[in-house]
């Protein structure tokens, strides 16, 4: 047997053995990285298919208000009162018109009522 016989056989009993574990954990890793962002867009979920709804289920229950709506206070809020002005202008040289509009607003504040201390 020559030296470069035995060379080749070390390199198939050492190195190549290697270079297939190495191989393998690279396309493990792929596995389970596609795996991940398999679960992540999905929802979580295993399968890919829409979940059926349970048997004898119609609509969800109304949910009670966490606030009683006794509590609190009404408050009216009043119409913005606004004028309009229009003013129109010409210019004698070359006959064009010029239209100007002015809103000013009325903004009228509401009543300021001090509501009572609660009683301890």
């Amino acid at each position: 047997m020559s030296f470069f016989g035995l060379i080749f056989i070390i390199f198939l009993i050492w190195i190549v053995p290697k270079l297939i574990r190495g191989f393998l954990f690279v396309n493990n890793i792929k596995k389970q990285s596609r795996k991940m962002y398999e679960q992540m867009y999905n929802g979580g979920q295993r399968d890919s298919q829409p979940r059926s709804r349970k048997p004898g289920w119609s609509e969800p229950q109304p949910h009670k208000k966490k606030i009683d709506p006794n509590v609190g206070e009404y408050v009216s809020f009043q119409e913005i009162t606004s004028t309009e002005t229009e003013t129109t202008t010409t210019d004698p040289a070359t006959g064009a018109r010029e239209t100007t509009y002015t809103v000013e607003q009325q903004v009228t504040d509401a009543e300021w009522v001090d509501l009572p201390a609660p009683e301890k």
